[in-house]
């Protein structure tokens, strides 16, 4: 499996600091999140869902810039240029590569820039959310073009298309403060991270 990563050594650095960017925003919208080397990329996952303010509801994947492929929904066929989230540390992938994509539900595409860097210092948490820049879409809104719609038609539309776009965001319990609010975010993220166990063994 990990002959496609082409893994040669093990990295001692203990965390990373990992920013994600949602890409093709008119605004810039991003999270600086602190994180352990040995999180999984399926771990990881959670963190950027929790981090960037989604609900985790589709399916994503990262892909790596030799196309290579680190999804959530693994069928087991190696003759894929795929591998399975839970079976990867973000040390593995650090090794490999420090820019990599995150792309997260496959009918809007949400596609989001990662990069891992070194951090001198180092945070008690397993995930940690330092800086967080620009409010998340809501889920369902149709990708970009949907959500550029949907903030045009607030601003300039008549008072029926307001009033039924306010309903359906009442009705998902969207909240756009809360995609920015780093308290709540770093609490959701300790309860997330402390129940996760993985029902995979990580393979070296």
């Amino acid at each position: 499996m990990y002959d496609i990563l082409n893994l040669k050594e093990v990295h001692i650095m203990n965390q990373y600091l990992v920013v994600i960017e949602l890409t093709g925003m008119k605004e810039r919208c991003y999270r600086k999140v602190v994180v352990d080397a040995d999180l999984t990329m399926y771990e990881l996952h959670l963190v950027i869902q929790t981090a960037m303010g989604w609900n985790n509801a589709h399916l994503y994947e990262f892909v790596l810039p030799n196309d290579m492929k680190i999804v959530g929904f693994f069928e087991g066929d190696s003759s894929t240029m795929e591998i399975d989230a839970a079976s990867v540390q973000i040390r593995d992938v650090y090794n490999k590569t420090k820019n990599l994509r995150y792309i997260y539900d496959f009918g809007d595409w949400w596609d989001h820039d990662i990069v891992i860097s070194e951090i001198i210092e180092q945070y008690d948490n397993s995930a940690t959310v330092i800086e967080a820049e620009g409010v998340c879409p809501p889920e369902d809104v149709g990708g970009v073009s949907g959500y550029e719609y949907l903030n045009n038609t607030l601003i300039a539309g008549d008072e029926e298309e307001i009033n039924s776009i306010l309903e359906w965001l009442a009705m998902i319990e969207y909240s756009p403060t809360d995609t920015t609010n780093v308290t709540r975010i770093n609490e959701k993220l300790r309860e997330i991270l402390n129940n996760t166990k993985s029902n995979h063994k990580i393979i070296h």
